[in-house]
């Protein structure tokens, strides 16, 4: 669950919402169609708000590995089930908040939420050369601005940073003819 959301992005409601049906081995990739909402103690199953938030993510290769053979052991239509009633129903949002609080004691972590996943994913993603549209994209935003809104403070920091290694390089250059 924390890795399969570490590893896509998604949100924790599309995470709950997750069905079998909606990955798709063959083409290594999974649908975001609906998400799982809390209000109070009750949760439900519904599509998700936007069209932007309806895609399709690819998954790695060593990620649809885990799926696979998680799913040989699943003997529930959801990917992440409720852990009531044999797996009839869908995981409840806040149990995944509660669960991985757990976790985060457990390692010694104080403060931390579930959605520090996705942001995680998505320094990861622009570390590794996506594009700002191509993230935006995957983690289901409106439109370019709200992924740069949410993520300029980072962006800006590697800005600072290849600033620092242009400054280098150049006075390298000048090392080298000696000016």
């Amino acid at each position: 669950l924390i890795l399969f959301s570490l590893c896509t992005g998604i949100e924790r409601g599309e995470l709950c919402g997750l069905q079998w049906k909606d990955i798709k081995i063959k083409r290594s990739e999974v649908n975001i169609k609906n998400t799982v909402t809390c209000l109070h103690k009750d949760y439900g199953l519904k599509p998700v708000k936007k069209t932007s938030q309806n895609r399709t993510i690819v998954l790695s290769e060593k990620l649809l590995s885990i799926m696979k053979s998680y799913k040989c052991r699943s003997n529930s239509i959801w990917v992440f089930p409720s852990e009531y009633r044999n797996g009839a129903n869908p995981r409840n949002p806040e149990s995944v908040s509660s669960m991985f609080r757990k976790v985060l004691t457990l390692a010694g972590i104080s403060d931390g939420s579930f959605r520090s996943l996705r942001d995680t994913y998505a320094v990861i993603c622009l570390d590794n050369g996506m594009d700002i549209r191509t993230l935006s994209s995957v983690l289901g935003f409106d439109n370019v601005k709200t992924a740069k809104n949410a993520y300029i403070p980072y962006m800006t920091s590697k800005k600072i940073v290849a600033a620092n290694k242009m400054e280098g390089a150049m006075s390298s250059i000048k090392t080298l003819y000696g000016q």
